[in-house]
């Protein structure tokens, strides 16, 4: 695991979480594994953003995209 620290500052944890299916995670404060995660991605390709993914992109919240091509 990857830990960015800067005292004072917020934290960044980057790394795979052996406890949920060796998911490889970005998190804050708390650590990988905890209610801080922020992105997940699992060992089949899936990503989920702000929650662990149910399909192949998983977004929990608002999204923007100035430019979509193809959208189905």
């Amino acid at each position: 695991m990857l830990v960015f620290d800067i005292p004072g500052v917020y934290d960044w944890f980057v790394g795979i979480d052996n406890n949920d299916s060796d998911k490889f995670k970005i998190s804050g404060l708390n650590g990988i594994g905890s209610a801080s995660d922020v992105l997940t991605i699992t060992t089949a390709g899936s990503v989920g953003i702000g929650c662990t993914p149910a399909a192949l992109l998983d977004v929990n919240g608002l999204i923007r995209s100035t430019h979509i091509t193809a959208f189905t």
